[in-house]
């Protein structure tokens, strides 16, 4: 996102992004669709994110840690108890130490993707969220997408 111009790429990818804040939500999202290369689907909740999933397809899926019901792991593997196999990633302001913690003692290996902390200026990460979700796509299908 250099001087404000968008990334061009050949398609554009489906991103579902759970977060319990709604007014986060929805700027991350505003904020990561001007980047480009991203349709962003704020969800806040579970019960939205898996009512989605059922009507649309996510290449990536972007979900903060720290979530009134469940913690972003247990979001991860319930979406995967649903059948859907899509990589994520966390994105939140929990401590790192915490998350580690949580990620060892997760019975879903490799269940993430990458893991961003909401920490310093919002455009770095933005950018840097960005730079995840695209990874996350291009691992999980590397022929299906490419950057141009």
């Amino acid at each position: 996102m250099k001087g404000g111009q968008s990334v061009q790429h050949e398609r554009i990818l489906s991103v579902l992004f759970i977060d319990a804040n709604p007014y986060e939500a929805n700027a991350v999202c505003k904020l990561c669709e001007r980047f480009g290369g991203v349709l962003m689907h704020p969800a806040c909740s579970i019960r939205e994110a898996l009512r989605w999933l059922s009507l649309h397809r996510a290449d990536v899926i972007v979900t903060d840690f720290n979530l009134p019901d469940l913690n972003g792991i247990e979001v991860s593997r319930l979406i995967r108890a649903h059948g859907y196999t899509v990589p994520c990633i966390l994105f939140s302001s929990a401590d790192t130490r915490t998350i580690d913690s949580c990620l060892q003692d997760s019975l879903v290996p490799g269940a993430f993707y990458g893991y961003l902390k909401k920490d310093g200026p919002l455009r770095s990460q933005i950018v840097a969220l960005m730079d995840l979700i695209f990874m996350a796509a291009e691992a999980d299908n590397p022929e299906g997408y490419q950057k141009t």
